[in-house]
């Protein structure tokens, strides 16, 4: 005997000592085999046909999802690969903005293999670009860029009282990196920037009224005044603009110096002469030859010989190149030790006027001195004739 149908889509199970069993509908229920007998029909499985239709799954070619997998794989390398590339450029800006330099390969190794690593696990730009600035601004050598950067803008404000200039930024970046790559600590790197500031022509220019004031204290020991001071700092500064060194400088200011009148007759050869005329006079003691007691005296203050009479001292001296002329009265000569007063006629006596005449001056203003000792050769200049001065050089 039948049971009542079970409920639409819930198939039944016979009764067995009086139950009925409710089951879930399942594959194998809506693919059930009729009764082997036609004229016995099951109702429930009849409503199961009727309603519930049966579902075929789609036979899909085992190719076709190989290859969309491997379309995907190969995309998703594709974009890694991009994205990585990226990674590595943005490492090599990084560096280039911390460190003015490309990575090195170890430093390519720890940095840009994260950078490239974060840029395949899908990570921003924006991620990536933070982590490399922080990564290459944490490295010892861009914190010592920094500092060093900092003493530089320092010490070219105290020294040259100015702000750095931008193309002045790309030599001193280098200068920085080698110092750093020396064990340099910021005393030293200070230090060295301020020497190497100190070296340059803008600070010696500046500062070339000190060179020249210490150039006159060394060879004349004074100071200079108003106008030999500009003229001093005009002459350092056209040397340094040459391209001269420090040394160069000081060497042709100090040159210079000695080879003016005030040196040589405080320091110099006129010094020498007058100081070395007082013995000769005093051997001499008026044997009426002036040439010889001249010739001398040249010889013991400067170690050169010069040959001649009197009036051909005109012609000798500056052919040894340790003399030149200057344009001098008597009066004014008299005034300065050392120099060598010739002419080339004296009518003091027969021989003068054959030979002439020739004595160094003391510097009293008044005498010379020859073979004797002439207290007031400023009242013999009536008749004497042809009078040239000499100073000597060095």
């Amino acid at each position: 005997m039948r049971g009542e149908p079970a409920a639409i889509g819930v198939p039944a199970v016979r009764r067995k000592s009086g139950m009925t069993i409710q089951r879930p509908v399942t594959s194998r229920n809506l693919g059930a085999t009729p009764s082997p007998n036609p004229a016995i029909q099951d109702p429930i499985i009849d409503v199961e046909a009727r309603v519930t239709p049966r579902i075929e799954k789609p036979i899909i070619p085992l190719w076709f999802l190989n290859d969309a997998y491997e379309a995907k794989v190969d995309q998703a390398v594709k974009v890694a690969t991009v994205r990585a590339g990226q990674a590595g450029e943005m490492t090599d800006r990084a560096f280039e903005s911390a460190l003015y330099r490309t990575p090195t390969a170890a430093e390519m190794s720890l940095i840009k293999r994260t950078a490239e690593r974060m840029a395949v696990d899908g990570r921003s730009m924006a991620e990536i670009a933070r982590f490399l600035e922080e990564a290459t601004q944490a490295l010892p050598e861009a914190q010592a860029l920094r500092i060093g950067l900092t003493s530089f803008k320092q010490v070219t404000q105290e020294l040259l009282g100015r702000e750095v200039k931008p193309r002045e930024l790309a030599g001193i970046r280098e200068t920085l990196t080698a110092l750093y790559r020396q064990g340099k600590g910021p005393v030293d790197v200070k230090a060295a920037l301020e020497a190497q500031i100190k070296a340059g022509p803008e600070y010696r220019k500046l500062h070339a009224g000190e060179t020249v004031a210490a150039q006159y204290q060394a060879a004349l020991q004074r100071a200079p005044n108003e106008q030999e001071l500009a003229a001093g700092i005009a002459t350092a500064s056209a040397l340094i603009d040459q391209g001269k060194t420090v040394e160069e400088v000081d060497a042709a200011l100090a040159g210079g110096l000695r080879g003016t009148m005030e040196y040589s007759e405080k320091f110099g050869a006129m010094r020498a002469l007058a100081d070395q005329s007082w013995g000769v006079e005093a051997e001499m003691a008026g044997s009426g030859w002036c040439a010889a007691g001249v010739e001398r005296t040249i010889e013991r203050a400067m170690g050169i010989q010069v040959w001649g009479n009197a009036k051909d001292l005109q012609a000798n001296l500056p052919g040894t190149g340790r003399f030149q002329q200057v344009d001098l009265s008597l009066e004014e000569a008299l005034k300065h030790p050392g120099l060598i007063l010739v002419w080339q006629s004296s009518g003091a006596s027969a021989a003068g006027r054959i030979y002439g005449h020739t004595a160094i001056t003391t510097g009293d203003g008044r005498s010379s001195n020859c073979d004797y000792h002439e207290a007031d050769t400023l009242s013999t200049a009536g008749y004497r004739e042809g009078l040239t001065v000499w100073m000597p050089i060095g």
